[in-house]
C-alpha cells in the first residue's frame, strides 16, 4: 500500500468514525439510550481528532505551499 493510500484510508475511518459519532449524538438527543463510550467530549480523543491533529496537521505543514 503507498503512503497516498495508507493516508486515504487513515481519513476515511476518521470520516465514518465522526458520522458514526454524530448519528449517536442525533440518537442521544431524540430521548434512545446509547453507548457512551462513543460520547467523547474531548475532540483530541475522538479518531478524528487523533488524525486530524496528528496526520492531517502534519500534512498541512508540507502541502501548503
Amino acid at each position: 500500500m503507498t503512503l497516498k493510500e495508507t493516508n486515504i484510508s487513515k481519513l476515511y475511518k476518521a470520516r465514518s468514525s465522526h458520522i458514526q459519532w454524530v448519528n449517536t449524538v442525533k440518537l442521544l438527543v431524540s430521548g434512545i439510550d446509547v453507548n457512551k463510550l462513543y460520547l467523547s467530549p474531548i475532540i483530541q480523543e475522538s479518531p478524528l481528532g487523533q488524525w486530524f491533529y496528528s496526520e492531517a496537521m502534519l500534512f498541512a505543514q508540507f502541502n501548503s505551499q
